[in-house]
């Protein structure tokens, strides 16, 4: 995640999820310009925070981010690029 905007965002409350990922942050203030990484194991990428799920779909999936008052605030819908013609991800993505 990154926030883009000059504010501090707290983000207890909030959500993120997708098919096999469902996390609700706790005490975690993303700071202005500043990124947050979501892992599956977080000893992998140092600094990251374990979501609790497994992985996220190969053949696409939807990730959700929802604020505390239950507002949907981004979501991105991506695929491993082998899905046919239609697919517009690059198959290196």
């Amino acid at each position: 995640m990154y926030n883009n905007s000059s504010d501090d965002i707290n983000l207890s409350g909030w959500n993120l999820s997708a098919t096999n990922i469902d996390y609700t942050f706790e005490d975690i203030l993303l700071g202005s310009e500043s990124y947050l990484v979501l892992a599956r194991n977080s000893e992998t990428f140092e600094g990251s925070l374990d979501h609790g799920g497994t992985s996220l779909l190969n053949a696409g999936d939807t990730i959700i981010l929802i604020d505390l008052n239950s507002q949907v605030v981004d979501d991105v819908t991506y695929s491993d690029g082998f899905q046919g013609d239609d697919d517009l991800w690059p198959q290196g993505a």
